[in-house]
Order: C-alpha cells, then structure tokens, then sequence
C-alpha cells in the first residue's frame, strides 16, 4: 500500500543505509535521482528500487517520483534518514485510524550533545503548535490527498513548507516514530546559526519572496 519516495544527489552511502532498512518491509521504493555520479543508481537497483532519473532539485525529484508512484499511500524521505524499528506498523496505524490526514515523525539527530536535544525540542514545538514540520521529518499522505493539493511543487526551496502549507494543520499530525537524520550540515554551520537562517528564509518565504532568491541565500 506505501511507496517510500527518496530524492538523492551522490549520496551513495546514505541510500545504502536507508534502502537496507526499507528493504525489511513491505513497501515499494523510488529513488528520485537528480543526476548522481557515484554509485547511487547502482546501489538502488541491487536493493530492487525503482528509479527516476531527472533534472536535480527536491521539488522536482519529489514531484517525479510521486508521478511513478502506484500506491494508495505514499512516504517521503530525505536520503540521510533513518527510521525506528517500529515504523511499518505504525504507518499502517495511521492508515486505520486516520486516513484522511497526513502524517509526520518525530525528528532525532543522529548526533550526541547538549545542542541537537535543544534544536529536536524545538522542532518539536513547532511542530506540534504551527503544524509546520520540514521535509526531514518525512511526509507520510494518501495518494488521494497528495493530488488533491496538486503534489510537490518543482521549487528550488522550501517545497516541503508549500505543500504542508496547502495541506493545512487540521489534515496534519504526529507519526508516533521518530525519524533520524543525519547532523553533519548542522556540525558544520552551528546548530543555532543554520537554525536561525533557516527561520529568517521561511519568513521570507511566507511573505512571498522569490525562490531562486532565496536558494542562492540558502547556499551562500
């Protein structure tokens, strides 16, 4: 019933470990590719995922996969994630109790210390009180709802706020899992200055400003 949908850009070693875990459930997997030139393709196909192969960019990697997609349920996740033991069954919870709503999981970093446990708590507050999670908390939505909201804009930025934007707090709540994701970015910028930027951009966002703006400030 689920088809996990990946976008990945050379990120061979976080494909592996990601589609190993799937690999023990049920489901269907895509690996949207925008354009790798590691291993990535290859390594999709020995785990038996089906590829789509494009321009780069999530938006339009999303949107690609979500259109090969052949299931009532689809899953959305960033590459450098991991998921908890339990996630399958809890996906399939959610498709009992609360099939008109999508769902999102609890954020971890993959990374000890006192600053990851401050930033989860505060992605988990906003989270529960805007509804406003971000794409590396995954997105778990009926095929029925996605299309409804016109599916994954091809945005250079902020795709993942856009859609949970359309798809509205009321049809939004927790997965109880949690999803980890990989910290290096943040390792790197400092996990305080990365998240302030990122609530400076998604302010301008929300007031309209250009994308392409925006992705050339995200990138700088």
């Amino acid at each position: 019933m689920i088809t996990v949908i990946i976008p990945n850009l050379n990120n061979e070693a976080a494909a592996a470990q990601l589609l190993a875990q799937l690999s023990k459930a049920d489901v269907k997997v895509i690996l949207s590719d925008g354009g790798s030139q590691d291993e990535s393709l290859k390594t999709a196909a020995a785990y038996g995922a089906r590829m789509a192969c494009g321009c780069c960019g999530r938006g339009h990697q999303l949107r690609r996969g979500a259109w090969l997609a052949d299931t009532p349920w689809l899953l959305f996740l960033h590459v450098d994630s991991g998921l908890e033991d339990d996630w399958a069954e809890k996906l399939q919870a959610h498709i009992s109790r609360y099939p008109q709503k999508a769902g999102f999981f609890k954020m971890k970093f993959s990374s000890g210390g006192l600053a990851p446990r401050i930033v989860e708590f505060l992605v988990g507050l906003r989270s529960y009180f805007l509804r406003l999670p971000y794409g590396d908390q995954g997105l778990f939505i009926s095929r029925k709802l996605y299309d409804e909201m016109g599916g994954f804009e091809p945005l250079a930025l902020f795709e993942d706020v856009n859609i949970i934007r359309k798809i509205g707090r009321k049809r939004l709540m927790f997965i109880k899992s949690t999803v980890f994701t990989d910290a290096s970015k943040y390792e790197r910028d400092g996990y305080f200055r990365r998240g302030w930027r990122n609530i400076k951009l998604a302010r301008r966002f929300f007031k309209g400003e250009d994308v392409d703006i925006l992705c050339k400030d995200y990138n700088a």
